[in-house]
């Protein structure tokens, strides 16, 4: 049960397991606790995946081949 705990949090079971799971946190303390700080866990990272999804960053340089200026602007 303890390793579908993480599952259960994200919502990522299927229905039966997921009902299981809430049936052995109705009776288990340990778990239910386990489960509090998972949960807290991915509200804090639900809270900062749009700070970081902003949307795509600026276009990257194109790359170059060939002879180019080196370190000293020589040809």
């Amino acid at each position: 049960m303890r390793e579908d705990l993480g599952a259960h949090t994200l919502g990522a079971l299927e229905p039966e397991e997921s009902a299981q799971i809430s049936a052995h946190l109705a009776a288990c303390p340990a778990c239910r606790a386990e489960h509090a700080e998972l949960a807290e866990v991915a509200a804090l990272l639900s809270a900062l995946l749009p700070m970081r999804t902003t949307g795509p960053g600026p276009e990257p340089a194109p790359l170059t081949f060939g002879r180019g200026k080196g370190a000293r602007g020589e040809a």
